[in-house]
């Protein structure tokens, strides 16, 4: 009876537990963006403009949030492959939304707990 009442515990928190893949996003720093004709602020010229210090925007291209940082460096937001699980299905990103919503999601079949 304990283990049973276990289980459904520990398998609410998972069915529970958003599962966007932005969940276990992690934070990409380090790429420069200064520009000369961009002072005080970060250039990137794959999307060819400037960020004010603080501007988070979405790169649909690659669905991540980026962020021009304090020290003029990007920061920049991935979405993580999380691998479905047995009664679980991969749903492909939608480039059409903004981070994190244009992430792949895993939708899971409810789960049958027999006590």
């Amino acid at each position: 009876m304990y283990m049973g009442f276990v289980l459904f515990c520990l398998l609410s928190v998972v069915l529970i537990s958003p599962s966007n893949g932005a969940d276990r996003a992690v934070w990409i720093t380090g790429e420069s963006g200064i520009h000369a004709d961009h002072p005080g602020k970060c250039w990137s010229s794959s999307l060819n403009r400037e960020f004010n210090v603080g501007e988070e925007i979405t790169d649909k291209t690659k669905c991540e949030l980026i962020r021009c940082g304090a020290n003029l460096k990007f920061s920049r937001r991935v979405c993580t492959n999380r691998l479905p699980q047995a009664g679980c299905t991969r749903i492909k990103p939608d480039s059409s939304k903004n981070y994190p919503d244009c992430c792949g999601m895993v939708k899971c079949d409810p789960v049958k707990i027999d006590y």
